[in-house]
């Protein structure tokens, strides 16, 4: 060896040590070698040195893989050239033989990324390489590494997408099929004689090995073959399986778990075949549903192990595939003829409904030690691999394909099940449905269980049975009186927390008025402390379904208020797990917000929750639970209106800690406490000095930007109408640098939102407008010069409209500062902007800002006399105010956007009108739009332009604009 190997090698060797000096000292030499060519080389030349320790082998393949993705492609900056690729290649499957299995696992994983990207081109070797290892060697061992690397070979190459990648690995399979297809029916046989024989020779672990990853390989070598190889591949697959499953009965507990492992890729298998095309799909559907319904009928009460039950589950799975393919009618149902399936339809569904629906032992186990785990056990897109789950999605599916034959035999199971009793179980003899729903019961616990698993299946076909179930009629006359009458029973609990379930479900369909306050005082009873923490959790949430009901009476519901409110405070406090409480909290959410004004009078119980659980989630360390107390608090500040100020001293910390970018929480907090500041914000009555002293927490949100500055602008514009001059003589400067700096990095959208803001900041001052961004202004009006976007233009020249109505001289101040900094004379900027301003008025649509904009540019023609280049542009003035004239002033030439009622700038469409849309409607009732009449504000302008100027001027000034335009204009100056 030379001296630069045995560094590589005391590096691996410190880089597997339990001394983290070493493990540092060694990666930092390993990285910095990185980049050398022959690196990986040497690493690949290490993996077949048997004589030093396992653990730095180990390690060398692991850089090896890690650096494949760095290095093999051409394209890459570290690429490796093609002669140290092959010989990488080689060393690699020199390594075969490895004894350790985590070297071995690792090194397959490398072979299939290099086979990724080299097969076939550039490694031609491999695939007949591992064929021969497997088929000639008479090593299991090396026979079964050979198995090992070829199966993650191909699963790899199966995952490629791209259609030339695709027709290769076809082209692959079709090729290797024959004699893999031979090896893995050999190696079955061997196994199944190995198991059948009476001979006490010791169990071949390796050949049941070597079986299982075969088999793995034919599973990946899937695809549309054609119709021989199909067959022989389903005949194949259906006698292995019925074979495996067999022999699985009669041997030992280790052989037994490996057949059973064995058996679950036989149903992968078959579930694969039916998906690759439609030729597949008639081939084998009615054979392979057979053989998985005969399975999971005879695991009914059989299930023993984890290994059972994902068996089930696998069946259960394809069944469901089975069923949703767009090709079952075609080879199911002759003709649409039902009679030849529906026997077997109607027994898988009741199979279904009565023996994997019913909680098993373990979930009652759950319950009661963890009832509130019980409640939020939520498998979302899990579900295909859970028992209970999967076996609803099948149930569903079937009902929704078979509705007219399966609903009648739901309905028939509710039946016989709705008054099951210790007498009509001793009687059920008689009932052939009740015999099967009850068949292997030995206890009126486990008789309930089944029924509560019938009950189960209405409320999740509710959509299905609602038309013939009456259930106004079953919950007053059945459900409720039977929940009253097993209170005392063992399975009490389990009855009423499923009826309050079934409220919920058929809460979302359809609800008569004549049962309401019935199904009301039931839900808010059980929410009692007396009941079970599982009943009372379901109470909670029938209570949301009951709330977001589309056609929920707040009249009916008045009664059950303060019980409701009750109910849930206390389970907010019983309840531990933060999960549960923040769903606990969405509920009182939706009280609150049904509630509406209404909820003041539980202000105090309301306000009491926060604190407590605000410090519960800090100690948890759950922000998730922080955003469900910020949510509730948004709804309950809406509730109350003006009197909010009465919590602001729950809402400022809570705001403060959210929006503080130094709180590592505020990744999860922010959205929610930004909401929670600007609805506080609105419907703040009076000014606040400790929300005035909260808003430094705004700057570093607007420097960080993201979607969150919408929303930060919302809550600038509530403080500067609620603080007025004052807020911006403390904060116009920094904000005029935060938004100055924001131009070059938001879009239009965002700049649009800016100068809206900034002319809400214009509208409030007073008339020293040098607090008012006036250097965001000058970037608005320079960007409006060469910007075409119609909604931008309109929003900065209305944002130079207000400037101008309010210091005329500010405005042309703001241009000359353009013009010296860009080296172009005052005049030209100016009538540029102007004409500008003038040409892009048919793209202003809403008519008070249209009328600002005239009246603006009256003020600007009032000032030739200051400002002579106007008279360039005074024809595009006139014929713009013109324009709008036409849109503001009636037949009779009057002003109809003056005296302005107050509700026409109500900013939203509640009822309820917060304190800031008050504050908004003030302002614009103040506003010269509001007050100006357009006519009359335009004449006295040119009156006051005529005084300014001789007549011979004047004459020249007006002969520039289109003798129709000026014939119109004067008509409208000259109205009544």
């Amino acid at each position: 060896m030379d001296v630069n190997i045995q560094e590589l090698i005391k590096a691996l060797q410190f880089a597997t040590s339990q001394d983290p000096a070493k493990v540092k000292c060694a990666e930092e030499w390993l990285k910095q070698r990185e980049n050398e060519e022959k690196f990986y080389l040497k690493l690949s030349g290490l993996c077949r040195m048997h004589d030093i320790e396992w653990s730095a082998r180990w390690m060398s393949v692991i850089y090896l893989k890690n650096g494949i993705d760095k290095c093999w492609r051409s394209c890459s900056s570290l690429s490796l050239t093609p002669d140290t690729k092959k010989e990488i290649r080689s060393n690699i499957l020199q390594c075969l033989g490895e004894p350790v299995n985590q070297v071995a696992k690792q090194l397959f994983v490398v072979i299939s990324k290099i086979a990724r990207m080299d097969y076939p081109d550039q490694w031609q070797s491999l695939m007949p390489f591992l064929f021969n290892g497997i088929s000639t060697s008479q090593d299991t061992f090396h026979q079964t590494r050979c198995l090992s690397a070829l199966k993650h070979v191909i699963k790899t190459l199966s995952l490629k997408k791209l259609p030339h990648a695709k027709e290769v690995f076809s082209k692959f399979c079709n090729d290797a099929f024959d004699g893999v297809f031979q090896f893995w029916t050999s190696s079955h046989e061997s196994l199944t004689n190995l198991f059948q024989s009476e001979s006490k020779h010791s169990f071949a672990e390796s050949l049941i090995e070597n079986c299982v990853l075969i088999t793995k390989i034919i599973l990946h070598m899937i695809q549309e073959y054609d119709r021989d190889k199909l067959t022989k591949l389903y005949e194949v697959s259906f006698k292995n399986l019925y074979e495996i499953t067999k022999i699985t009965q009669f041997i030992d507990a280790k052989k037994g778990e490996y057949c059973k492992k064995l058996s679950i890729i036989y149903i992968k298998i078959l579930d694969a075949l039916l998906s690759v095309g439609a030729q597949s799909y008639n081939m084998g559907a009615q054979k392979t549903m057979s053989i998985f319904c005969e399975y999971i009928h005879s695991h009914i009460g059989n299930i023993k192990s984890e290994f059972d039950e994902k068996f089930v589950v696998k069946c259960t799975n394809a069944c469901k595939s089975i069923v949703d393919n767009p090709n079952f009618s075609e080879v199911f149902l002759e003709n649409s003829d039902f009679s030849k399936i529906s026997p077997a339809i109607e027994t898988l569904f009741q199979s279904l409904v009565c023996h994997y629906l019913p909680l098993k032992e373990q979930d009652l186990m759950s319950w009661e030690e963890d009832a509130e785990e019980f409640c939020c056990d939520e498998y979302g897109e899990s579900w295909e691999y859970n028992m209970r789950p999967s076996a609803e999605m099948l149930s569903l599916t079937l009902l929704q394909k078979f509705t007219d034959l399966l609903v009648p035999n739901l309905l028939k199971m509710l039946d016989v099940v709705q008054d099951l009793s210790v007498d009509s179980v001793a009687n059920s003899d008689n009932n052939p449905m009740l015999q099967i729903i009850l068949k292997g019961c030995t206890s009126m616990l486990e008789c309930m269980v089944r029924k509560e698993a019938v009950y189960y299946m209405i409320g999740l076909a509710v959509y299905n049975v609602s038309e013939d179930i009456n259930f106004e009629h079953w919950f007053t006359n059945k459900l409720l009186p039977e929940v009253n009458s097993v209170q005392n029973e063992a399975h009490g609990k389990l009855i009423h927390r499923r009826v309050l379930w079934l409220v919920s479900q058929f809460c979302e369909v359809k609800l008569t008025d004549s049962v309401r306050s019935s199904l009301y005082m039931f839900v808010v009873a059980s929410m009692q402390k007396n009941f079970d923490m599982a009943v009372r959790i379901t109470a909670s949430q029938a209570m949301q379904h009951i709330l977001d009901d589309f056609e929920f009476d707040i009249a009916i519901f008045q009664e059950y208020q303060n019980g409701s409110f009750q109910g849930l405070y206390e389970l907010l406090l019983d309840v531990e797990s933060c999960d549960t409480k923040m769903r606990v909290l969405n509920v009182i959410s939706f009280l609150i917000e049904r509630l509406g004004g209404a909820v003041a009078p539980y202000a105090p119980t309301i306000s009491g929750i926060i604190p407590n659980m605000w410090d519960h989630a800090t100690k948890e360390n759950h922000d998730m639970l922080k955003c469900a107390i910020m949510n509730m608090i948004i709804v309950f500040i809406y509730g109350l209106g003006e009197k909010s100020d009465s919590i602001n001293h729950l809402t400022i910390p809570l705001v403060r800690d959210s929006t503080d970018l130094n709180n590592p929480g505020h990744v999860y907090l922010l959205d929610d406490g930004l909401e929670l500041w600007l609805a506080a914000m609105q419907h703040c009555k009076h000014p606040n000095r400790e929300f005035f002293l909260l808003f430094t927490n705004i700057f570093p949100i607007l420097e960080f930007g993201s979607e969150t500055l919408r929303t930060s602008f919302q809550i600038l514009e509530n403080y500067v109408l609620l603080y007025g001059p004052p807020f911006l003589q403390e904060y116009g400067q920094k904000l005029d640098q935060c938004f100055t700096s924001l131009t070059s990095d938001v879009r239009n959208e965002c700049l649009v939102l800016l100068s809206d803001l900034v002319s809400i900041f214009i509208q409030v001052s007073s008339e020293d407008l040098s607090l008012c961004c006036l250097a965001y202004c000058k970037r608005a009006f320079e960007m409006t010069l060469t910007d075409s976007d119609s909604v931008l233009l309109s929003a900065n020249f209305s944002l130079a409209a207000h400037i101008c109505v309010k210091s005329t001289a500010t405005f042309l101040g703001i241009i000359k500062q353009i013009g010296e900094d860009h080296m172009h004379d005052f005049d030209s900027i100016l009538q540029n902007f102007i004409k500008k301003w003038c040409d892009s008025i048919d793209t202003v649509v809403e008519i008070d800002r249209r009328k600002l904009l005239a009246l603006a540019l009256m003020t600007l023609s009032s000032n030739i006399h200051e400002i002579p280049v106007v008279a360039n542009v005074f024809a595009n003035i006139v014929c713009a105010v013109v324009q709008i004239l036409y849109d503001v002033c009636d037949e009779h030439g009057k002003d109809t956007h003056i005296h302005i009622e107050d509700g026409l700038f109500h900013d939203n469409g509640d009822s309820v009108e917060s304190q800031h849309d008050k504050r908004k409607r003030e302002m614009r009732k103040l506003g010269i739009v509001s007050y100006a009449s357009l006519p009359l504000y335009a004449a006295v302008k040119m009156e006051s332009l005529r005084n300014a100027m001789s007549h011979d001027h004047f004459s020249q000034l007006m002969s520039a604009v289109d003798s129709d335009t000026v014939k119109e204009f004067k008509g409208f100056l000259s109205a009544p």
